[in-house]
């Protein structure tokens, strides 16, 4: 090719001298014949067309002419997502992976092995607006609700710091990063609520770089025709026309088994360390919007409890707060864990959070409730949509009293403690829960429970007490995946108070059960549908399993009514705005235990008669012997609600005795009454329990 391009340069050359030579002799005869002039014009077109071919040809074979990038309008560039809004500088390498683990990071097409067409760069076109470029974002990280939480582009600065840019169009920003990487930041914080290993990232880059990209193509195809195929509920069959896909399929199982086993070994032996922080297992089921797509739901379940689950590891992260945190552990409420310093962050994201919500609070309705059918009264309310953002002025057909505040509690108690035995099951933490032959009924149902808690929040600032917290996770969230250790404080609330004793004895020294707890726990995983029989090396990772089943499967199909009913405005304004810790520390800022009540009592008056000393005496210590149930029927009577107060209780005293003789709460204010004319502790406490299991005792009256 070198050689025949020097002859064509050779002959070019040649030309053009002859057309110089012959340009030469023309102006040296000055005549004006017409034939001289047209002469002349042809040998100045001639060398113009020789000059503008040798110009092309040198720039086509040149060493430094190169044919024009036919891609000019295209901009190849790095993307990076962070996860917090307030990121001052560029995480650290190990942070970048992690988040890159989790959906976040790296977007899919620039990561290693990806079979994209540009490899490990994003491809965009400076033309796009801002509305093109912000959609092409959004695309490339699917798994992340980027349409939801806004974001914001940004630099790295020197010292690696970021720095947020404001720009005008695509080509403004590629003006603005130059040759950097650009970063994503997010208008609010991003929940983590899964963390993927590096076993499982090592098969999801073996299904894309296996074989050819014939073999690739095969593979995509078969997996969308065994999606197909589950979609239609032709669980447990799997065609294929080409061996080499079933032989690929079948490597790569046996691989991700030996990689869940090897995750369950390094997580007993790490249990048994001092100096390694401890891992526990996550457990990944399918997608709920996959299995309700489905045609047959039953089948999508039982392909889920046989096929699906794998596990994966929950490590520790230098991000992660230490393990020296302010916790809070009640054998009859969830174990949260929260650092001493972080306390003050979570209660001011969680007051911003509300906040939002109050800003869509629109005027007061007046709204009239029968007790004794709170149900119907409040599935008839809140089937109008417009009752949501309401505020609400509660009226108790045939009682008297005026609504401060305290009936609007009373009404939402109400409602769950009906709810909560008619539409839920479980001890201290309820999961949704109908029989068969109410499905029917299952949305009218728990369209109401959604609306009804969406604007629980709105108005009261707090969600029910009972209400599961793996269950909450997965409505606001969507998922299905939960942190294995939140998985197992709820189900620990969930079973009854001999099941959960025998458990933590299990999970504690499972070698110390005797030959009948044994045979116990095996009727507890048959009971459960865990037909197996329990060992010490594998009960933790069985348990899990056990919990996600009852925790999140079984009422999954139900939670889904629940998210629909909640408004978008609130899920936009509130709920997106949680993570996982917000949660935990909304539910731990609810919790009443005999401790925290007993903080939060006050008396009216700071010097006390001495029969008075003694009446607050009785009651401080009925407070410290009661159960929870009894504790949440006793919050419910003062305040209206079974929650812990924010503002207190009040407690004042009367000298009423005889059959006047009674303790008065005022629940508007948090305000409780006690005589003083009790003659032992003991006769405190039997009149307490009395009015406490009474059901007219919650009528509101004017005495």
């Amino acid at each position: 090719m070198t050689g025949e391009r020097e002859q064509v340069h050779g002959v070019l050359t040649r030309a053009l001298s002859s057309v110089r030579q012959a340009e030469s002799e023309l102006r040296s005869h000055t005549t004006d014949d017409i034939d001289d002039f047209d002469a002349a014009s042809f040998v100045n077109e001639t060398r113009a067309l020789f000059r503008s071919r040798s110009v092309d040809s040198s720039q086509r074979t040149g060493k430094r002419g190169r044919k024009k990038d036919a891609k000019g309008h295209l901009w190849k560039t790095h993307f990076f997502l962070l996860q917090k809004n307030n990121e001052e500088f560029v995480p650290p390498p190990s942070e970048l992976s992690r988040l890159t683990r989790n959906g976040l990071g790296v977007p899919k097409c620039e990561q290693p092995a990806t079979n994209e067409r540009y490899g490990s760069k994003s491809t965009v076109q400076r033309s796009w607006s801002l509305r093109q470029l912000e959609n092409f974002v959004q695309d490339s990280f699917p798994d992340v609700p980027l349409h939801l939480t806004g974001f914001t582009f940004a630099k790295a600065e020197k010292g690696r710091r970021l720095s947020k840019l404001n720009i005008t169009s695509t080509a403004d920003l590629q003006t603005k990063i130059g040759k950097g990487k650009i970063f994503i930041v997010p208008n609010r914080d991003i929940p983590l609520p899964i963390e993927r290993t590096e076993g499982r990232m090592l098969n999801e880059s073996r299904q894309v770089t296996a074989g050819s990209n014939a073999s690739v193509t095969q593979l995509q195809v078969q997996e969308q025709v065994h999606i197909q195929e589950l979609s239609n509920g032709n669980i447990g069959t799997r065609t294929s026309e080409n061996p080499i896909v079933e032989d690929y399929h079948q490597r790569e199982n046996e691989v991700m088994q030996q990689h869940a086993t090897n995750a369950m070994a390094d997580l007993l032996e790490n249990e048994t360390s001092e100096n390694i922080p401890q891992r526990t297992a996550e457990t990944e089921i399918l997608d709920i919007e996959q299995l309700f797509q489905a045609d047959s739901f039953e089948n999508e379940l039982i392909a889920a409890g046989q096929s699906q689950f794998q596990l994966s590891e929950w490590t520790t992260h230098p991000s992660t707060p230490p393990q020296l945190p302010f916790s809070y552990v009640n054998a009859d409420t969830p174990t949260v864990q929260l650092h001493q310093s972080l306390l003050g962050e979570k209660e001011q994201e969680l007051e911003r959070a509300f906040s939002e919500l109050d800003v869509l609070l629109e005027e007061e309705v007046t709204v009239e409730v029968k007790r004794h059918t709170v149900l119907e009264d409040v599935q008839r309310i809140y089937s109008n949509q417009s009752i949501i953002n309401k505020r609400l002025h509660v009226n108790f057909i045939g009682e008297e009293g005026d609504d401060f505040g305290g009936l609007t509690k009373d009404l939402f108690s109400s409602f769950w403690n009906s709810a909560f035995i008619q539409w839920f099951k479980g001890e201290d933490a309820l999961v949704p829960c109908i029989p068969v032959n109410q499905y029917a009924k299952a949305q009218d149902i728990f369209s109401v429970v959604g609306k009804v808690l969406s604007h629980m929040c709105q108005l009261n600032h707090c969600v029910p007490p009972r209400f599961c917290r793996s269950t909450l996770l997965t409505i606001v969230f969507n998922t299905s995946v939960i942190d294995s250790r939140t998985l197992l404080d709820d189900f620990m609330l969930h079973v009854t108070v001999p099941e959960r004793t025998l458990l933590q004895k299990a999970l504690n020294s499972f070698e110390k059960l005797s030959i009948s707890e044994k045979y116990v726990l095996l009727t507890f995983y048959s009971v459960n549908g865990m037909h197996t029989v329990p060992s010490a090396k594998d009960f933790r990772e069985q348990l899990v399993l056990v919990a996600q089943n009852e925790l999140v499967i079984k009422p999954m199909f139900l939670n889904c009514f629940i998210r629909q009913a909640i408004p978008e405005s609130h899920m936009r304004a509130f709920w997106s705005q949680l993570d996982t810790d917000l949660i935990s520390y909304l539910y731990w800022q609810e919790m009443p235990t005999a401790d925290r009540v007993l903080q939060c009592i006050t008396t009216s008056e700071n010097d006390l008669k001495p029969e008075e000393e003694v009446a607050y005496y009785y009651l401080r210590d009925f407070i410290k012997s009661v159960d929870q149930d009894e504790m949440s029927r006793f919050l419910h009577f003062v305040t209206g609600s079974p929650l812990l107060p924010n503002d207190g209780i009040t407690i004042v005293f009367n000298r009423l005795c005889g059959s006047l003789r009674r303790p008065i709460a005022h629940t508007c204010s948090n305000t409780l009454e006690i005589p003083v004319s009790y003659a032992s502790v003991q006769d405190f406490k039997r009149e307490m329990k009395s009015i406490l299991n009474s059901e007219n005792a919650f009528i509101m009256t004017m005495i």
